[in-house]
């Protein structure tokens, strides 16, 4: 399949983030956010205003692009779409978002109401690519979504609660669906990941982050903490 290279930058160029801009000013007012949010709007909006912080999970070095309230037809919007670029081409994940104070599964052990919500839109949202993946890829130019060589079975990411609320009833579930290419985080692990990117690549006065040679005082770890 021949890329059209000129409609991916149309595309994607407004959607264009970078962890390199996260600085601890986002970083402390997405955690003011988290403590003071109503309901998941609250944060999406928080998040659209400081798509940076989605980029915390990407693995990138050709580009990494933060789409929120994507439509898929009429039926669907998801919170967001998030993507990076890599040798073997864009790299696609879907993002649901729940409340912050949300229950993350019951006394019984089984996942939460909610939890079960964010799956549903999930399974929801990969139906859908499925039955309509051609529009989904086509360039908008001609009247497609622009969403470049998506996948129905991309991973999916569901950032819900907090980690004081993880139990091991939580992890057990979380883990078998991970087979599934779903993930399930706490927005703590968005505030210690950002935090750590925020000290490398913005550092306060006394903080690691960059030596003015090219070099990295600060060692970012290859995986985000657990939760």
């Amino acid at each position: 399949m021949t890329i059209d290279r000129g409609s991916i930058d149309d595309d994607l160029r407004q959607f264009e983030a970078t962890r390199h801009d996260i600085t601890h000013d986002d970083v402390d007012g997405f955690e003011d956010c988290l403590k003071s949010a109503k309901c998941e709007e609250d944060i999406q909006k928080y998040l659209k205003d400081h798509p940076q912080l989605l980029c915390v999970d990407m693995r990138s070095g050709h580009g990494e692009w933060v789409i929120p309230k994507q439509k898929l037809g009429i039926d669907y919007v998801t919170d967001f779409l998030t993507c990076h670029g890599d040798s073997g081409g864009f790299r696609w994940h879907m993002v649901e978002l729940e409340r912050a104070d949300c229950r993350l599964s019951n006394k019984n052990g089984d996942l939460s109401a909610d939890v079960n919500h964010a799956l549903g839109q999930i399974r929801d949202w990969r139906t859908w690519l499925e039955n309509n993946l051609q529009f989904a890829r086509q360039p908008k130019q001609k009247g497609g979504l622009g969403l470049h060589e998506i996948r129905p079975a991309y991973p999916a990411m569901i950032y819900i609660g907090r980690r004081k609320d993880i139990t091991d009833d939580f992890n057990r579930h979380r883990n078998q669906l991970r087979d599934n290419a779903v993930y399930i985080h706490t927005y703590d692990s968005i505030v210690d990941t950002a935090r750590r990117f925020a000290t490398t690549y913005n550092p306060k006065d006394g903080e690691g982050g960059f030596d003015g040679n090219g070099g990295i005082r600060f060692s970012i770890p290859s995986t985000e903490s657990e939760g």
